[in-house]
């Protein structure tokens, strides 16, 4: 299951919702990531190891990017790749995986590396608005999603 929150802006009206973790489809997502990945959209690195190592998996797990430049942000797969080193690990663990590439989200605005964005449970969410750079507000919180 994922969880996400609604954010808004109040002084332009920017609205978005981000959402974190994987939902029900995530077998099907992945193996869709996969495909997407064998084919060179995500770089050649990835492609190449994919390619020398094709049991592996790709972690799907929609993840929070923020740029430490620009502050731009936006929650996108992981796409990191691992094999599994324990029967049946079906998950990305430092325990029952080993990986093998991690992926480097660059930002659309300003191409700068971006960064995990890392709030501990029952910390507030900041971020600034993509559009006008005002802090955002939580509209709602606890999102709960398949």
């Amino acid at each position: 299951m994922g969880e996400g929150a609604k954010v808004f802006c109040e002084h332009c009206g920017f609205e978005s919702t981000i959402l974190e973790g994987s939902g029900f489809l995530y077998p099907s997502l992945i193996k869709e990531l996969k495909e997407r990945a064998i084919h060179g959209e995500f770089g050649d690195k990835l492609k190449a190891v994919i390619e020398a190592n094709p049991d592996g998996m790709i972690n799907g797990e929609n993840i929070l990017y923020v740029c430490g430049k620009c502050g731009n942000w936006y929650s996108e797969p992981k796409l990191s790749y691992y094999i599994p080193t324990v029967k049946d690990a079906y998950f990305e663990d430092s325990h029952t995986t080993k990986r093998l590439y991690t992926h480097r989200h660059r930002c659309e605005k300003c191409n700068s590396v971006m960064h995990m964005h890392n709030t501990n449970e029952g910390e507030a969410l900041e971020l600034n608005c993509p559009e006008c750079g005002s802090r955002l507000r939580v509209s709602e919180m606890d999102i709960d999603w398949d």
